[in-house]
């Protein structure tokens, strides 16, 4: 019996940050990135990629390029997760409220996806 997948992948702003509690955890734990990738792998998820964006836009907003070591807090980033539909499924659940205010997208097996 084969398992469906699905990938899910969260869009945000490279310095999109945490709520956190306590001076230490603000200083140095408050990345969105680091947060969901720990997240994912305490989930047991198959698979966590991280991407930067060389050239890109959020929501409307002007495209934001990037040319130095380090992104621009505003510069789009997409953390992609693929597992099972039911652990994708529960690590949204899990995580709703650190996700408030990003763009996710799950592709799965029933999706179209074109190719020209």
């Amino acid at each position: 019996m084969s398992k469906k997948f699905s990938v899910l992948r969260i869009y945000f702003e490279f310095g999109k940050k945490v709520e956190t509690h306590g001076f230490w955890k603000k200083m140095w734990h408050s990345s969105l990135k680091e947060y969901l990738l720990k997240k994912a792998k305490e989930s047991d998820i198959k698979q966590a990629l991280y991407f930067e964006a060389k050239s890109g836009y959020l929501n409307f907003e002007d495209i934001k390029n990037h040319h130095s070591e380090v992104p621009h807090m505003h510069h789009p980033i997409c953390l992609e997760l693929i597992d099972t539909d039911e652990k994708i499924k529960e690590f949204l659940e899990t995580n709703r409220e650190t996700l408030n205010g990003v763009k996710a997208i799950i592709i799965n097996r029933d999706s179209e996806i074109f190719f020209h």
